[in-house]
């Protein structure tokens, strides 16, 4: 992993700094996989597009928000950096509360919502072997986007079979999986398949041979 020099964004609401971390150059060496998509790779952190100001916490699309330009452009200025702080990660509910917004477009809703699976089962990731069951609001969150799918793209078809089998719907999740699949994605179908035909209904690590 090389870091890039951070870029220094102002918020919208309250013209406070925010430090945005970026990459030159990332691998997912030593990465793991998720059955909900989610990758965790050290050599490749996440970069998020909404993330919450660090000065007034208001939920921002941290691209979209102003780029300070660098001094000279060189670099910025000494006093710019050390009043530029980090911007912080959404909470679980940040997430649902800005997937909610009757203003957004289909693919940002869809990427939030996505989100917001992926950090309720941070919870479970924790622990492979946890078994704590959806809260109501990740079942309502994982029906609307259920629903916002295309089962006509692979991507999303497995996605669609995964969140039937986190849902408890096991046999919709192989119905959906009945299908040829490109070589590439064989072995995630196969062990999705696997775990629903357990009744296995917990987000779970991929194990690829």
């Amino acid at each position: 992993m090389l870091p890039a020099p951070p870029e220094i964004r102002v918020c919208e609401n309250c013209s406070g700094l925010i430090e945005q971390f970026s990459l030159m150059s990332g691998n997912t060496f030593g990465a793991t996989y998720w059955t909900d998509g989610k990758m965790v790779a050290p050599m490749l952190p996440d970069l998020p597009e909404f993330v919450k100001c660090p000065h007034c916490k208001s939920l921002l699309w941290i691209n979209e928000q102003e780029k300070l330009p660098d001094a000279n452009g060189k670099s910025f200025d000494s006093f710019s950096i050390k009043r530029a702080i980090p911007y912080l990660n959404p909470t679980f509910d940040d997430l649902l509360k800005g997937a909610d917004e009757n203003s957004l477009d289909k693919g940002r809703e869809i990427y939030l919502r996505v989100r917001t699976w992926w950090k309720g089962n941070d919870r479970r990731r924790q622990d492979n072997e946890s078994d704590q069951p959806l809260s109501d609001k990740e079942v309502e969150n994982l029906k609307t986007l259920l629903e916002m799918l295309d089962e006509n793209n692979e991507h999303d078809r497995i996605l669609k079979a995964e969140i039937l089998r986190e849902l408890g719907q096991f046999e919709a999740a192989m119905e959906m999986l009945n299908v040829i699949f490109d070589e590439e994605v064989a072995q995630a179908v196969a062990q999705i398949n696997e775990l629903s035909e357990k009744g296995d209904y917990v987000v779970r690590e991929f194990v690829f041979k």
